[in-house]
């Protein structure tokens, strides 16, 4: 495989052709920015080091991502190992530039200081955790591909580090997410590392170039084409040859060398209906010659519901495979039970598997729909980590201490903790963990146990703990609150953030110590337990404005689960702000969606839509 390093001019050039109202001048700025901080710094490969940062953007534009995520691409570098120049980072890029940046930072931190200390399965975990934004995982996994592509000089250990991340992490995370061309190249980059004879072997017994292989599938994609439109089929038809790795894998599996198989050029067909699928098949047997390769799984689906037909042709010296399947039938293969994900038997995590096929769907409806286009997709768990001495991962809720480190190993730990060490460093027990701290707990003889402590603690594991030891009531404490007349609000009227109330709820208020009211829904958990203290009333009267508010939902998972309220919420004309998604168990997903709206009623309209749907099971504003 040969590469050539993407100028900026080409850059540009591959943003105007799908964004051509982008910002020149902000690109340009960022480009003079990186370059001058960078102009004296180099490749390992001996090139400057400003052609990487050029290459990740040019390979994020070639997938038509969104402005942000290429400009993050030409500043990614710049907070390694410097965190604190985010402030800087911020005043030329601007802040969602600067937190992708700041992400993928950590995340190199991460991978410096953990690989090899704890295995891939966890590092892979505390990866995804630490992308709050899905488009740090784009950054990542465009520059792991640039860094594949220029290996020469790089030292041995390192190359072969970078392939197995690739392998593990970021190719089956880039086959979910749809970038298919970029996840065959990785299979294939890190493949030759990892296993050059192997490669190589495959090269060899292929005969083709990757270049001369497109081609074949390019004639056979256009020739597909006028055959279906000349009976007036409106299809999509797409193909690709078979990634080295796949082949070596299918080689490994059926016992059979790489000309042997039926499947090194594959050709898929998208359609409308059953029927179609049927007809299409008998216009390519009618017009190939065919090999004894033929499945129906549409007749007789696969134990995990998969449906497709499969046939194999003759074209020169090549086999084909060609699948044929509906629209419907695609998207359930590619998001659904069948997906390749648990098919091709990749490395799976229930909670990331659906939170990255609900993300393929945002970025899919992005492209059809104006509702999303400020929509800032989260992608992360508010969730931190820290590693023992034993070098096992303890999962903490952000904001976690290390005394709920050390209540979260063991509650004797915890109880008889005297003193905590960070990176080596001592520390208080009040300090505030961060993603991939190293924490040792020096344990006491006897219970060190203080009721200050319930202070700071920030688990219900270390909280409970603390409480029971003391002899203390495990039940909340409950605060009061003042009465307070509607007629008093006056211009001094502030909506609790907690329940975001909208005008026409029912609500109550109380006074703060400003002497200012605060509106509360009457539902809201702050003031359940007082709720009846207050009198409440219709809220009104306040000026005509944009709210927020949020929703959450549980729902039966199937492929067209989220663009389906998407529409719902676009249909009466409000627009959302950010999304989240939990797999549940049980095929269900949680959805939470933080909307901007108007009034209550429009939230009430969504609401009962939204319930309407067979496959939703719940659905609550929050």
């Amino acid at each position: 495989m040969k590469y050539s390093d993407a100028s900026f001019e080409e850059l540009e050039e591959a943003i105007t052709k799908y964004s051509p109202d982008y910002d020149k001048n902000q690109l340009e700025k960022l480009f003079y920015f990186v370059n001058q901080q960078y102009s004296n710094k180099k490749r390992e490969s001996g090139k400057p080091f400003i052609s990487h940062l050029v290459n990740v953007s040019y390979t994020l534009a070639s997938q038509h991502l969104d402005f942000t995520t290429i400009c993050a691409g030409l500043t990614h570098d710049f907070l390694d190992r410097n965190l604190d120049k985010k402030s800087d980072l911020i005043s030329i890029a601007g802040i969602e530039v600067a937190n992708i940046s700041e992400e993928v930072a950590k995340i190199s931190e991460v991978i410096d200081r953990n690989y090899g200390k704890v295995n891939n399965d966890k590092l892979r975990l505390i990866i995804l955790i630490l992308a709050n934004d899905i488009r740090t995982i784009f950054v990542e996994i465009a520059g792991a591909l640039d860094n594949l592509r220029n290996t020469k000089n790089m030292p041995k250990q390192k190359t072969y580090e970078l392939a197995k991340l690739t392998e593990e992490i970021y190719a089956p995370v880039a086959h979910k997410l749809g970038l298919y061309e970029i996840s065959w190249e990785l299979r294939d980059l890190s493949f030759k590392i990892l296993n050059p004879k192997a490669y190589y072997s495959i090269k060899n017994e292929m005969g083709e170039t990757r270049e001369r292989r497109e081609e074949i599938i390019k004639d056979i994609i256009k020739d597909l084409d006028e055959k279906l439109k000349q009976q007036r089929i409106d299809a999509t038809i797409y193909g690709r040859p078979k990634s080295f790795y796949s082949i070596f894998k299918k080689t490994q599996a059926q016992g059979k060398k790489a000309n042997e198989l039926a499947d090194l050029l594959g050709i898929r067909i998208l359609c409308n209906n059953i029927e179609e699928c049927y007809t299409i098949l008998g216009i390519i047997h009618g017009s190939y010659n065919q090999f004894p390769h033929f499945d129906d799984y549409i007749a007789h689906p696969k134990s995990n519901r998969y449906r497709s037909i499969h046939t194999a042709i003759e074209w020169g010296k090549n086999k084909v495979e060609i699948q044929i399947r509906t629209y419907d039938m695609h998207q359930d293969a590619e998001d659904g039970i069948a997906a390749h994900w648990q098919y091709k038997k990749f490395w799976r995590d229930p909670f990331f598997d659906k939170k990255l096929i609900l993300t393929k769907q945002i970025i899919n409806w992005k492209a059809k729909s104006n509702l999303l286009e400020s929509l800032r997709i989260q992608f992360g768990m508010n969730k931190i980590f820290a590693v023992t001495p034993k070098n096992d991962i303890i999962l903490l809720p952000s904001g976690s201490t290390a005394l709920d480190f050390a209540f979260e190993i063991h509650t004797d730990l915890g109880t008889k903790c005297k003193k905590v060490f960070v990176n080596k460093r001592s520390v208080s027990l009040d300090y505030e963990l961060r993603n991939g701290d190293f924490v040792e707990v020096i344990k006491g003889e006897k219970d060190e146990m203080k009721k200050q402590w319930l202070n700071f603690v920030k688990t219900d594991k270390a909280r409970i703990k603390i409480r029971k030891k003391l002899g203390m009531s495990l039940s909340n404490v409950k605060t009061k609150e003042n009465k307070i007349e509607t007629k008093d609000f006056g211009e001094k009227v502030r909506l609790a953030k907690c329940c975001n109330p909208l005008p026409g709820d029912i609500v109550i208020s109380h006074k703060t110590t400003k002497r200012k009211a605060v509106i509360h829904r009457k539902d809201c958990n702050e003031i359940k337990n007082n709720s009846s203290k207050f009198a409440p009333f219709i809220l009104g009267g306040l000026k005509e404005k944009i709210y927020s508010t949020k929703i959450a939902l549980t729902a039966i998972d199937y492929p067209h689960l989220l663009p389906d309220i998407l529409k719902i919420v676009e249909r009466n004309k409000a627009a959302v702000k950010t999304t989240k998604a939990n797999y549940e168990g049980g095929n269900l997903a949680k959805i939470e969606l933080e909307l901007d709206i108007s009034k209550s009623d429009q939230l009430k309209q969504i609401l009962t839509d939204i319930n309407k749907m067979p496959i939703v099971k719940q659905v609550e504003r929050i």
